[in-house]
């Protein structure tokens, strides 16, 4: 229906629009172009899941005699990893305001394809670098569980000791919660336009061109609903495991 191309991560013309001469397209949606914008959308993805193995790697290593800095950086480490997940909210937002009567042939596919792919790399080289670790000498302190913050902290009394104790990891822990949560919105939010803008097309300003899709169709409930149970269910599996390990 969108004159996809697969192996290209070619997602279509962009707006639904061609040339009616030759179907040639205005703009398309592929991913992964040479172009800087697809290097930071990559990296992103990449660094998410590679800060948060990262992190894993310092809290495993930390004692109740671990030195402050050594706190902070595992805290820096780990709001870093979800501030990298804030791009497919920005793409979404983005793409509500610019072209929500044709989100779905927008670029916010191939754009968080590019971020999406990263991801998967970034898991890739983030379980690596944790075996890595478990692998180096280090397996016996891998088995240290972290279920307290306090376990991040040297044991003192004095008044800066408590304060990092007290407020810190709340404000992280608050971040990272924000941060999933939007992340999570954003996701079904995009399901439901995606259903929603399904068969619209930007409208045609040159007789030129011509809409490759059927605007008359109107709303698919089907995709809108289907896409968003995907996401909708993934977070309920993963609220769960966390609660009820």
């Amino acid at each position: 229906q969108f004159q996809t191309y697969p192996p290209d991560l070619d997602f279509g013309p962009k707006y639904g629009i061609v040339y009616s001469n030759d179907q040639t397209p205005e703009e398309t949606n592929v991913a992964f172009d040479p172009e800087f914008n697809t290097v930071t959308h990559c990296l992103q993805g990449v660094l998410a899941p590679v800060l948060a193995y990262v992190g894993n790697v310092i809290l495993s290593k930390t004692t109740t005699s671990t030195p402050k800095y050594q706190c902070y950086t595992y805290w820096l480490v780990s709001t870093a990893a979800s501030a990298m997940t804030i791009y497919p909210t920005y793409n979404f937002v983005k793409r509500v305001v610019k072209s929500h009567e044709t989100f779905a042939t927008s670029s916010f596919s191939n754009n968080g394809a590019e971020w999406a792919l990263g991801f998967l790399l970034g898991v890739a080289v983030g379980q690596f670098v944790q075996a890595a670790v478990v692998t180096s000498g280090c397996g016996s302190c891998w088995s240290r569980t972290a279920t307290t913050t306090t376990s991040l902290l040297p044991e003192e009394s004095n008044a800066e000791s408590k304060s990092l104790h007290d407020s810190t990891p709340r404000l992280v822990s608050f971040l990272q919660w924000l941060l999933g949560s939007l992340l999570v919105l954003s996701v079904i939010g995009s399901a439901i336009l995606f259903g929603y803008t399904w068969n619209n097309c930007k409208e045609i300003a040159e007789e030129a061109t011509e809409c490759i899709l059927d605007p008359s169709k109107g709303p698919e409930a089907s995709i809108m609903i289907g896409f968003a149970l995907v996401p909708f269910i993934l977070s309920v599996g993963t609220f769960c495991c966390m609660q009820f390990p």
